[in-house]
């Protein structure tokens, strides 16, 4: 920043007027000469005794020690807040983890689920076949039944001629062994349709009892996939809290960060103005001590002047008696009243000496020359 961007302005530190030339903004540079202010009055109610220059060194000192302390409570809480950080990221590395795992499992059930209505699917296509052969063979047993009943009926029609004629007994024996020969192998048929009926009966409890161990199965399944999705949304609960608190824990170290930077600005502009300050106040005791020098020049002079002023009353009494002597004169009146005019000139230059003296050595004072 160039010197045209630069702002003037006046500031009364301590009692006494300062022009600051600084880069910020006027109403800045006030602040910080209100607090050095502040800070100088509040040292010298504390210390009376103390020059100005020491209590401007004094109150430099504490607001650095001010300022250290207040950078070291901003290191430790940035140490605090990184440590924070590190112990988030560790726990939302784990609930990660955590998730990961529940998604795995998840996929997991999924898959098992998949698996079992695949099975269940298939097993219940089994019943539907054996259903489907039962009733086959169900219909085929009733076949067999009325085949049976017909043989029966025959075998009893037969017996009945057989009662009612002996003619042709040995026909009719032969005709009787076909028939029972007939119904033993439709009996044999039978039970056997019954046995394969029996079989599949118990194939279809089997089915049904496996198809119910599937069904327990896919419930159970079904049950670990929402408990697996109610504790996934539980950890994508628990990082999105995270996150919240990880975002403004940030922003606090952001906002620590930002006020460190105007403390460290302040501590900046502090230590300037009070440079500017030392050398002003040096600048002013180099004043005070040519004044000094001045005062005591002028007390030399004046002691010059007394001891001049006394050769001189002398010397007026010895020509005021010689003029005593002879007043007649005219002349010698001319030298008296000429030498009364020299005597009040000179006097009247000693009182000038005097005041400037008296307002040289007074707090504050200026320094002229006599006119």
């Amino acid at each position: 920043m160039n010197s045209e961007n630069k702002t003037r302005v006046n500031v009364d530190i301590f009692g006494t007027t300062y022009k600051l030339v600084s880069n910020s903004t006027p109403s800045y540079t006030r602040r910080v000469a209100a607090i050095v202010d502040e800070r100088m009055n509040l040292v010298a109610r504390g210390y009376p005794r103390l020059d100005a220059q020491r209590i401007a060194v004094l109150a430099a000192v504490q607001v650095a020690d001010e300022l250290l302390r207040a950078e070291t409570e901003m290191v430790r809480l940035h140490e605090a807040g990184n440590s924070g950080m590190e112990k988030y990221e560790e726990e939302i590395k784990s609930l990660n983890a955590e998730l990961q795992n529940a998604l795995d499992q998840a996929g997991l059930a999924q898959a098992n689920v998949e698996s079992v209505k695949t099975e269940l699917t298939q097993a219940l296509q089994d019943k539907e076949s054996a259903k489907a052969e039962l009733e086959a063979s169900r219909a085929e047993a009733d076949a067999l039944k009325l085949e049976l009943a017909a043989s029966r009926e025959e075998v009893n029609r037969l017996q009945r001629q057989l009662e009612a004629s002996a003619v042709g007994a040995e026909q009719l024996q032969k005709q009787l062994e076909a028939s029972q020969g007939k119904v033993r192998a439709v009996q044999a048929d039978l039970e056997a349709v019954q046995a394969k009926l029996h079989n599949q009966k118990r194939e279809r409890e089997a089915t049904e009892a496996k198809a119910n161990a599937l069904r327990n199965e896919l419930n159970k399944a079904q049950a670990g996939e929402q408990e697996s999705r109610a504790k996934l949304e539980q950890v994508q609960a628990s990082a999105r809290a995270l996150r919240e608190e990880m975002e403004a824990l940030h922003l606090n170290v952001v906002n620590l960060q930002d006020e460190r930077d105007t403390a460290r600005s302040e501590l900046d502009s502090t230590r300037k103005t009070l440079q500017s300050l030392q050398a002003e106040l040096e600048l002013a005791r180099s004043e005070e001590a040519q004044a000094r020098r001045q005062c005591l020049s002028l007390e030399e002079q004046n002691k010059r002047l007394q001891q001049q002023f006394a050769a001189y009353q002398e010397e007026q009494k010895a020509k005021q008696a010689e003029a005593a002597a002879a007043l007649e004169d005219d002349s010698l009146a001319e030298k008296l009243r000429l030498l009364q005019i020299e005597y009040d000139k000179l006097k009247a230059e000693y009182n000038e000496w005097i005041e400037i003296l008296e307002s040289s050595s007074a707090p504050g004072g200026g320094q002229g020359e006599p006119s």
